[in-house]
């Protein structure tokens, strides 16, 4: 069996991969560049620039007549059909 030898990019690629591991790790601990006072949830800094953002995303304020579990099994549909078609467009693309 043939050994693959890793090229000077490819180690290359893996050393700038664990600096940017460090980095990220050294970041979240030491939790820099959050604002003082702003205690957001993940992505929930994004949600409040929408009107009524909790109506949508909260589930206190979550006030739809369709059952929860529907709207979780279409949005998995959702997700096998998007695997299927970018799948299909790998396919047709090489």
């Amino acid at each position: 069996m043939k050994k693959h030898k890793l090229s000077k990019w490819g180690i290359f690629g893996i050393v700038i991969f664990v600096i940017i591991a460090i980095c990220t790790t050294y970041i979240i601990i030491n939790h820099i560049g959050q604002v003082e006072g702003v205690l957001c949830g993940p992505g929930q800094y994004y949600y409040t620039d929408i009107p009524n953002w909790k109506d949508y995303f909260l589930k206190e304020y979550f006030t739809s007549k369709t059952p929860r579990y529907i709207l979780i099994i279409l949005f998995f549909i959702w997700g096998f059909i998007m695997f299927k078609v970018w799948t299909w467009l790998d396919k047709k693309i090489k």
